[in-house]
């Protein structure tokens, strides 16, 4: 007996070769891979030799689970259906093959595509010259290992001393040069490094000659006034071809000279690399662009050439040569030692299989397997798609699918490579003459979600979503494949399918804080009265779980988390990271050195006062000295017995139970984090200790290692903590982790402003569309790659957004920025018409098209406005309209004391700092302005000088302080520095700044500083100098006192000058960007110390001040000696207006009411 059961009709169309399946999101993708394995199993093909990858661990369990399930399904099918238009006959012959399948199940070969080339690596151990037993690390773990055995045996050995401690000035220290090598280490094939090989090589092969001839060209140029009768050399003539302005070249001129200065000076002192770290070299990177708009001529090209390499960044240089010796020796050490990690195995793999013994191992795979399928293929990276071309496509009788969607392309940062993607599908196309097979319809959403959304992806003339590079991406709308499917309201209403939120595209702290509170209030409003999801009379109450909230940083998870809180919104975090910083991990750290030595009183009562134990700080006092009979002693006893016996499994097991730390955390902690945190890392340390075989210490110092960073357990997602709960919490998760998944509800909150990126690495693709990776700041980037850079970077955050609104099965709830009123002005994150400039801005732009009253008006009711609290007052109910009438005649009010006056008047005197008027009145504005401050703070990077904050500054200003002005004499640098004095002076200066430090100090005392009048001053040549002048005075105008500390008041030519330290860091150190800072951050200081000094001095009328005042210097030391000196000589007049504006300050308000004034805590 033959039965028909329906098959997907896509699987009549794919045929028998080759193909690529592009499925948007939603489309039934799952569905298809599961039946086309069936449809394998039914053409003959052995579920054994169907290899099926896809991307993580949880979708390999769903895939695995789905298809065993559909073949047991038609394994056990009775029913025939006679009215599907493409099916299956079932006869004998089919049932037997898919039996065979269900019994062989556990042989199929379905997994990650690490999964896969770790069984290649363990099967083709001889033909790779690997183990044939090898383990798998931590990447950090094998990192750590041959970077520190570098450094003592390489690169701080000998003559290699003096170039690694300026990487480590550069980098921040020996950590921050780790992690930029770790990251270096994953681009190691795309890195951008031509030149970088050989510097001084690149110094020689500088054509001083064509740098001169160019100069001569411009001073000839210049020469002659009169422009009509200039004439242009063949150097000039070529960068006027080149749409060089004439006009500028000035500024070209300068950086020639700097260049002819420069390279002689390091070509000849045996150091080339000190040139990058001369801050002159930065004028090279002008000059390279400069040199560029004349590569019509020979010699400006091969000159623009070199000044590229020159401009690049000082630790580019390191990166060039450290990441060959640590890559070579980080390969030795795995493959001597027969280790391995995630990055490893696809790489090794290609090596084996491309390699000149590959052979064997190409053709047992092709032995193996028949059919690849390939699933999640838009993140693969040029390696996967070498392993899978080579076995596959080229193979003579295998078949090769491939199955992804290129608008979900988001994982570039994990070397997802979307050009490689787009490469392949054209490989298939030429083999097959097919173009991929779209999934068209959607199985996931509401018709009306899929309608709304997808008027956003489409996009119209002046109001895109994906632009240039993902323009070809959108392929059409998709269909909906269940137009049953409904979200409505309780009482059945059909509900919008977009819930805007109208918000003020503001400053992006003060939008984020207004944003996440409304919707906040939102979700607790859908939960109150939780619409119905579902197919008709199958329809139910969504509850807390079918909502999503993706934001796009952990960051703003927390934000949006602390306002569902204060809604009293019940929710949980999706797969957060950080496990290893929780104070969990810790104290479970605290308690395993307990164990290891409990008489140890330190390392007990640290796990005391912790979750297993509970003690407080007097309980934990009072055990300090316990008999051997005490019950905390004997468990401590007892639980070391079992770690020496190995009993590692025993060991947690009862330390989870008999501490009392389950019911405790249940019953002291809101919600279940904490509980599920401890459970996490009992299970790490358990399958660490299976693992190393080691002691109870080793487990606790990999934990700390954990801890630290320096290690990572090796497996996915080792640091990732797990979710509390299934059930009963909304869940907050990134857009990036929330690919593959699907909820009922879903808000979308954040990328108001655009990322800062975190590393001195960038991806970008070049012509050819090969990936490459620029190391440096963006800023020094040749424009072309940095345009590539921030137009790629715009390109995923669409595809990222993309990801985001296809997660939503029932509604959208999105924010709408809008034009910021002008009363509170605008901010550089949002364009003037309301867009962000960060990631959300695509969907921004679409919806201010899209919504009803603009330009495009919905044919349907999909969106629905959510305006902001307060723009229509609702109206006053009948009592209120009744009382607004009702005038009752009262008695005249008894007179009262004014006890706000008579406080005041009694109070005692109080004294103000310029620090503590500052941060008062700061608070007193609206908060999110000392929020926006931050936002738009500078952004340092490794080779931006020291990093330290306040207590760098407080350092820096101590030693400015001390330092003997005498000690400069005609001694060059080295020599000061090298006395031993200065050397005393120097020790409490962190090492990893010391050398920055040290030359601030010399040009700060002995170097010329600019004075308002054009001349300049020297502090070791004044003639009276005052550091660190306290002060105390009345303050201007009230009985109160101004207090402070003038850090030098010094005397130039008659003239006193009042200067100030800076340690700030700034974009730039010119005397314009300069004054923007004092304005905004110390324009308080600036008036208050110079009405103190002019108090001081005695300068009491405009002619005394006119006479004996100078100025008042900020001098910034990051900028020295160049720049970073700002100064401002006020008229007496001015003076006089800034007393007068200190007096009408609003101080009282910052006296505590207790003490009389009006602040109230």
């Amino acid at each position: 007996m033959t039965l028909r059961h329906p098959r997907p009709p896509v699987l009549e169309r794919l045929g028998d070769a080759h193909c690529v399946i592009e499925a948007s999101a939603g489309t039934g993708k799952t569905f298809t891979i599961e039946h086309l394995v069936v449809d394998l199993v039914l053409k003959g093909i052995p579920l054994e030799r169907i290899l099926v990858v896809t991307f993580t661990v949880k979708a390999t369990q769903e895939l695995r689970t789905r298809i065993r399930a559909k073949l047991q399904e038609l394994v056990d099918l009775e029913v025939d259906d006679p009215t599907a238009e493409s099916c299956w006959d079932l006869g004998e012959k089919e049932l037997d093959a898919l039996r065979a399948a269900l019994l062989s199940f556990d042989r199929a070969s379905i997994s990650t595509i690490h999964g896969f080339c770790q069984q290649v690596l363990q099967d083709g151990a001889f033909e790779s010259g690997r183990l044939f037993t090898q383990e798998q690390v931590s990447a950090e773990e094998a990192f750590d290992h041959v970077f520190k055995n570098l450094v003592r045996t390489r690169f701080a050995v000998g003559g290699e001393t003096p170039f690694f401690q300026r990487v480590l000035d550069a980098a921040g220290g020996l950590p921050q040069l780790a992690d930029f090598l770790r990251q270096l280490l994953k681009e190691k094939d795309a890195l951008y490094q031509e030149g970088l090989d050989d510097l001084q090589g690149v110094l020689d092969r500088c054509d001083l000659d064509e740098a001169r001839a160019l100069l001569e060209e411009i001073l000839l140029y210049r020469s002659v006034k009169d422009p009509k009768k200039r004439t242009q050399g063949p150097r000039v003539a070529a960068l006027a071809q080149g749409g060089y302005s004439l006009a500028q070249v000035h500024h070209l001129q300068e950086r020639l000279e700097v260049l002819l200065e420069i390279v002689p000076e390091h070509k000849a002192s045996g150091f080339p690399d000190l040139l990058w770290q001369d801050r002159r070299r930065e004028k090279l990177v002008l000059l390279r662009d400069y040199l560029g708009k004349g590569a019509a001529h020979p010699g400006l090209r091969e000159l623009a050439g070199t000044c590229a390499v020159l401009a690049r960044d000082f630790l580019a240089l390191a990166g060039a040569r450290y990441l060959p010796p640590l890559r070579d020796a980080l390969s030795a050490y795995k493959r001597d030692q027969g280790f391995f990690d995630f990055g490893d195995m696809i790489e090794l793999v290609h090596e084996g299989l491309l390699g000149p013994q590959g052979s064997p191992m190409v053709d047992r795979l092709r032995e193996r397997f028949q059919v690849a399928l390939i699933d999640e293929f838009q993140d693969t990276d040029h390696l996967q798609w070498d392993i899978f071309r080579r076995v596959f496509l080229e193979g003579p009788g295998q078949r090769l699918i491939l199955v992804g969607d290129p608008k979900q392309a988001i994982y570039g940062f994990r070397s997802g490579d979307l050009p490689t993607y787009l490469r392949a599908v054209e490989e298939v196309k030429a083999r097959t003459g097919r173009d991929p097979e779209v999934l068209d319809t959607n199985f996931r959403s509401t018709g009306p979600l899929i309608q709304a959304y997808c008027q956003v992806f489409e996009g119209a003339p002046g109001s895109p979503f994906f632009t240039e590079g993902n323009a070809g991406l959108w392929k059409g709308a998709v269909a909906c494949g269940k137009r049953d499917l409904a979200l409505t309201g309780p009482d059945g209403t059909p509900l919008p399918a977009i819930r805007v939120l109208e918000t003020p595209g503001d400053k992006p702290a003060r939008a984020r804080k207004e944003l996440a509170g409304r919707l906040a209030q939102v979700l607790r409003e859908t939960l109150e009265a939780p619409p119905l999801f579902g197919r008709g009379d199958k329809a139910a109450p969504i509850r807390p779980e079918d909502i999503f909230v993706l934001t796009r940083t952990a960051a703003e998870g927390l934000q949006v988390a602390e306002a569902l809180r204060g809604a009293g919104v019940p929710y949980a975090f999706f797969k957060q990271e950080g496990l290893f910083g929780t104070e969990e991990a810790k104290a479970l750290r605290d308690l395993l050195v307990a164990i290891d030595a409990p008489l140890d009183e330190g390392a007990r009562g640290r796990a005391l006062l912790g979750p297993f134990f509970g003690l407080t700080f007097a309980e934990t006092e009072a055990c300090r000295e316990l008999p051997e009979t005490h019950p905390i002693l004997r468990r401590l006893h007892g639980w070391r017995d079992l770690a020496r016996e190995r009993r590692y499994g025993d060991l947690f097991a009862r330390i989870l139970s008999e501490s009392g730390v389950t019911q405790r955390l249940l019953f002291l902690e809101e919600g279940e984090r904490v509980l599920t945190n401890v459970q996490h890392l009992a299970e790490l340390l358990l399958a660490e200790a299976v693992r190393r075989h080691g002691t109870l210490r080793d487990l606790a110092t990999v934990l700390q290692r954990w801890i630290d960073g320096l290690e990572r357990p090796a497996v996915e997602d080792g640091d990732v903590q797990r979710l509390e709960r299934e059930g009963g919490a909304v869940q907050i998760l990134t857009m990036h982790k929330s690919k593959g998944l699907e909820a009922v509800v879903v808000a979308v909150y954040g990328g108001i402003s655009t990322p800062r990126s975190s590393g001195a690495a960038y991806r970008y693709h070049d012509e050819a569309l090969r990936r490459q990776v620029w190391v440096g700041g963006k800023d020094g980037a040749p424009g072309a790659i940095a345009d590539a850079i921030a137009r790629e970077d715009v390109e995923e955050w669409e595809r990222l957004l993309y990801v985001a609104l296809t997660r939503a099965k029932g509604q959208l709830i999105l924010p709408h920025f809008t034009p910021a009123p002008p009363a509170r002005g605008g901010n550089r994150s949002f364009h003037p018409e309301g867009d962000p400039k960060g990631p959300y801005g695509c969907v921004n732009r679409r919806l201010r098209n899209l919504l009803p009253g603009e330009a495009e008006p919905v044919p349907h009711p999909a969106f629905r406005r959510i305006p902001p609290p307060g723009t229509e007052p609702p109206p006053p109910p009948p009592v209120q309209a009744r009382l607004a009438t009702w005038n009752p005649q009262l008695p005249e009010p008894a007179a009262e004391p004014d006890f706000a006056a008579l406080a005041q008047a009694g109070r005692p005197l109080w004294s103000f700092s310029y620090t503590s008027l500052e941060r008062g009145l700061r608070e007193r504005r609206d908060p999110a302005d000392a929020e926006e401050r931050t936002e738009m703070g500078y952004t340092p990077t490794p080779g931006d000088g020291p990093s330290g904050g306040a207590r760098l500054g407080t350092l820096v200003h101590d030693l400015l302080e001390v330092i003997p002005l005498d000690s400069f004499g005609n001694r060059t640098f080295e020599a000061w520095r090298q006395d031993p004095a200065i050397q005393a002076l120097l020790r409490e200066i962190p090492r990893e700044a010391l050398t920055h430090v040290a030359r601030w100090a010399w040009h700060a005392l002995n170097g010329p500083l600019p004075l308002p009048d054009g001349t300049a001053a020297v502090l070791a040549q004044a003639g009276h100098v005052l550091r660190e002048l306290a002060f105390l005075t009345p303050y201007p105008g009230r009985q109160d006192l101004l207090n402070g500390s003038m850090d030098v008041l010094f005397q130039w030519q008659g003239r006193a000058y009042v200067l100030d330290w800076k340690t700030d860091r700034s974009p730039a150190f010119d005397p314009e960007t300069l004054g923007a800072a004092v304005q905004e951050k110390y324009r308080l200081q600036l008036m208050a110390y110079t009405v103190t000094a002019c108090r001081f001095l005695g300068f009491g009328d405009e002619a005394t001040y006119e006479a004996g005042f100078g100025g008042f210097l900020y001098v910034f030391l990051r900028g020295l000696p160049e720049e970073g000196v700002w100064t401002t000589r006020p008229t007496w007049t001015q003076v006089q207006r800034w007393e007068d504006e200190l007096r009408r300050l609003d101080v009282e308000s910052l006296i505590p009411a207790h003490a009389g004034g009006g602040r109230h805590a």
